[in-house]
């Protein structure tokens, strides 16, 4: 990695405050977060929640879609109520592939994209209205964003975790960014989804919770570049630049290192935000599929090219979840 990056990447990772001011106040945020919601349940259907340890980046997204492809193909009819942030929806609303981004939000439109050859509704809006709308559409409803419910619990709830980083600095917000104490996570999932290969101290932490772990594993399919999808390491020797608005870029940093591609410019945005590129002299502008929503095909005379990744979900949970609906369970 160059210079500039190895700089960036070891800020990132290490841009959690910590002070005396923001140790109590991460202490005060762990006593009092919760990872439970209101929400009432609809009659007849599975209802799935997939929710992160962190305030972004664990993966979650991804792994929605992962399950809601497989369980399609396996004939289960599936739909997805989506984080419409940070669009201010109003009614609930089915989102299409050709919605604008500013108004049903990057992560809604990403997954309408990717499911709408599978046949699986993206829906949005207030929570309790969506999962309503979702039911009346499909026998399984995933909920992105959502861990656990109230009064009732859900069909299944999944605690997605990064194995690389899956609790991070562990402390909650504003010395880190853990939703809520690792214990309450661990009380609201009935499984955990591990990204990656999980350390002896993660298998551990799950077995102790008697939690059952599932893996998950991040394919990358390459970039997306002029309409087509080409190998990532057609980018090597170009002048590439970064250009992200993600939870944790410093993920993108190292993968582009680790196939020889140095950066010689980088963008970065908070997370949802519009990532604004202002450098020169760059061959393509690299970014995710779901910065690229909100991108040009070119800027500053550079074309975008979108990292295309995709997960891949262990079959038993996918048996699972089939297992926790009637009608699903024909599909087996």
């Amino acid at each position: 990695m160059t210079p500039l990056g190895q700089r960036l990447a070891a800020a990132l990772e290490s841009r959690a405050l910590d002070g005396a001011v923001t140790r109590p106040l991460s202490r005060l945020w762990a006593r009092v977060a919760s990872p439970v919601r209101p929400l009432s349940l609809p009659a007849g259907v599975a209802v799935v929640g997939v929710g992160g340890a962190t305030l972004g980046g664990a993966g979650k997204t991804p792994l929605v879609a992962a399950l809601a492809q497989q369980l399609a193909q396996r004939g289960v009819r599936v739909a997805v109520v989506a984080s419409g942030y940070p669009a201010r929806i109003g009614d609930v609303l089915e989102v299409t592939r050709g919605h604008d981004v500013e108004r049903v939000g990057d992560e809604a439109l990403w997954l309408a994209r990717e499911l709408d050859e599978h046949d699986v509704r993206v829906v949005v809006g207030r929570r309790q209205g969506a999962v309503d709308r979702a039911a009346q559409l499909a026998s399984v409803v995933i909920v992105d964003g959502l861990l656990q419910c109230a009064p009732r619990r859900l069909s299944l709830s999944l605690l997605v975790l990064d194995a690389s980083v899956p609790f991070l600095t562990a402390r909650c917000p504003p010395a880190g960014d853990l939703r809520a104490d690792r214990a309450r996570l661990a009380a609201a999932a009935d499984r955990v989804v591990v990204v990656g290969d999980a350390s002896r101290d993660l298998e551990h932490w799950v077995a102790s919770h008697e939690l059952t772990m599932s893996p998950a594993r991040r394919l990358l399919r390459g970039v997306r570049l002029d309409g087509r999808c080409r190998e990532l390491d057609e980018l090597r020797g170009l002048r590439v630049g970064v250009c992200l608005a993600i939870a944790h870029p410093e993920r993108v940093l190292r993968l582009l290192a680790s196939r020889g591609i140095e950066p010689v410019a980088i963008a970065l945005a908070r997370d949802h935000a519009v990532p604004r590129p202002t450098a020169d002299r760059v061959d393509v502008w690299l970014c995710t599929e779901k910065c690229a929503l909100k991108l040009p095909a070119r800027v500053r005379g550079a074309p975008i090219a979108a990292l295309a990744e995709r997960f891949s979900v262990d079959n038993s949970l996918i048996s699972k979840v089939i297992s926790l609906c009637p009608g699903a369970a024909l599909a087996t």
